[in-house]
């Protein structure tokens, strides 16, 4: 075949042998004698040679109706087409997941910290040498020996509590007890953090006898913090030091071992009416909140504490909204060097807005004293605290409830409780006398006191139950690759596109392109030979 002066052999589909290796590889009907792209022919070689079915039905049709026929099927396969693309698109940007639940199995478990804390916040030794709790508390027992004298005094003898008939319930005026004690609670608080703990039990007074897998632990192990409602409370295994205990094997033999004395001479009854342990099991190196979480034990008890670990795995974003840590520090990770919860996040947001709105902040949370006590005699700022809480019970703080998320990856820990009579006939002899060796107030305390065992003394064992564990884990349900290959199945079903077709759309462009510049390109020739 001569072209342009040139004789070149025809390959098929107005593809040449002068067309191979070259950049400009244009079908040769597609082109004028001195070489301009012409766009029909170019349409019309797609048209004939692509691989999307449809397009050459139409194209080739000898007569209308059947072009119009072979239209009509190919724009109505292209529109169910799209349609379906959009689902595919909708279902890859809803970032759905899969949650997987799974027994595992592992030879060995890190051991959770275990944080201990006694019931009675302040003891009575401590208490009495600070005149103004010794105050609020003492209004609080004359308010309650009133009520108790006003009851004596009632006509009714079937009515020896509370007149429930003449009691009007409006929720507006607090009880006097509780609202002493939220008194007592505001004063402690305004207090610099060292001089609380002074106020609160000692470890070294709590802890009888500590044993780790068999091993003698001692204080030493154990870190401190004080807790507005427990006061005094001590973690052991907080991972504070940067190492954490594992259990190697389950069964209350490898496990934590404690014996505890909750002193109930030093008890202030106007401060609370109960007495024992607030016991909490919590990943190492987490926040505790015994107020929130954790259960009580009882003196005169043994109870042993079962554990199953459950692990949580959670996708980020844009699955998900988890995180295990947040650049901004809040008033725990700052105080005392933990990690992100979302607990502590929602607290620590709560508390800024109690600071920002009030002017003051929250007696449960003043670490640093940088700012007063709200204080609930104060009716206005007990009001503002009120507010503030409601509102972020209700979900109203902004950015709290978005903000503080869960941690990507999140360790629990379920437990199963069990107590039986503690110490039994023949052992309590054998613990009062190792308690009575302590020291010579202790000696005389024990003996003065035939129910001293069961009125002070409590044992708790905490170990794993087994190391089978249940693992709950995220996984993205549908992904890039999902998406890419359903767009092939939808495309090979309704016009009967591949990964090649795609290719010749390109080329399509590529040429067209080309077909645009040559136009440009022309008319700047054209226009420059005129003004020569």
């Amino acid at each position: 075949m001569d072209i342009n002066g040139r004789t070149v052999s025809t390959l098929g589909f107005g593809i040449t042998e002068s067309d191979i290796g070259t950049s400009n590889n244009i079908p040769v009907h597609a082109t004028t004698k001195k070489g301009e792209i012409k766009l029909k022919p170019l349409a019309a070689a797609l048209a004939e040679t692509t691989t999307c079915h449809g397009i050459p039905r139409i194209y080739s049709a000898a007569i209308w109706p059947r072009r119009i026929f072979w239209s009509t099927v190919f724009l109505t396969a292209v529109s169910l087409f799209l349609w379906q693309f959009s689902v595919l698109l909708e279902n890859y940007y809803d970032y759905d997941v899969d949650v997987n639940l799974q027994i595992k199995f592992q030879t060995n478990a890190e051991f959770p910290a275990i944080t201990i804390c006694n019931i009675n916040p302040f003891k009575f030794s401590k208490a009495k040498e600070n005149q103004e709790i010794l105050e609020l508390l003492e209004d609080k027992l004359m308010s309650r020996r009133r009520r108790s004298i006003e009851r004596n005094r009632r006509s009714d003898s079937n009515r020896t509590y509370e007149n429930w008939d003449t009691m009007t319930v409006d929720f507006e005026s607090m009880d006097s007890d509780f609202l002493a004690r939220l008194q007592v609670y505001d004063y402690v608080a305004n207090l610099n953090y060292s001089k609380r703990m002074q106020l609160g039990h000692d470890i070294n007074d709590i802890l009888i006898s500590c044993s780790w897998k068999g091993y003698p632990c001692s204080p030493s192990n154990f870190t401190q913090f004080y807790n507005y409602m427990y006061g005094n409370c001590y973690t052991f295994n907080s991972g504070e030091s940067g190492t954490v205990l594992e259990a190697s094997k389950p069964g209350p033999l490898y496990g934590l071992t404690l014996k505890l004395y909750v002193e109930q001479h030093e008890y202030m009854h106007a401060i609370g009416e109960a007495a024992g342990i607030r016991v909490l099991v919590h990943p190492p190196n987490e926040m505790p909140f015994p107020e929130d979480n954790g259960f009580s034990i009882s003196p005169g008890q043994e109870t042993n504490v079962g554990l199953r670990l459950l692990s949580i795995i959670r996708e980020p974003d844009p699955y998900g909204d988890c995180k295990d840590s947040t650049e901004e520090m809040n008033v725990f990770t700052e105080f005392f060097g933990v990690k992100y919860s979302r607990q502590a996040c929602e607290k620590n947001c709560y508390l800024d807005h109690v600071i920002d709105r009030c002017g003051c902040t929250d007696y449960r949370f003043n670490y640093f004293n940088m700012y007063n006590v709200c204080r609930h005699g104060d009716t206005d700022q007990a009001t503002c605290v009120e507010q503030t809480e409601w509102d972020y019970f209700e979900g109203k703080l902004s950015p709290c409830s978005n903000y503080c998320t869960e941690r990507c990856t999140d360790t629990t820990y379920r437990t199963t409780v069990t107590t039986s009579l503690w110490p039994n006939t023949v052992y309590k002899s054998e613990i009062t006398a190792q308690v009575q060796g302590i020291s010579s107030s202790m000696s005389s305390r024990v003996q003065s006191d035939s129910t001293f065992a069961e009125s002070n003394l409590c044992k708790i064992n905490i170990y794993y139950e087994e190391f089978n564990y249940e693992a709950i884990t995220e996984s993205p349900k549908y992904q890039l690759e999902d998406l890419l290959s359903d767009l092939g199945g939808q495309l090979g079903l309704w016009i009967g596109m591949s990964f090649i077709s795609v290719f010749e759309f390109l080329e399509f462009c590529y040429d067209v392109f080309k077909w645009l510049l040559d136009k440009i390109f022309n008319k700047s020739r054209i226009r420059s030979t005129t003004i020569n």
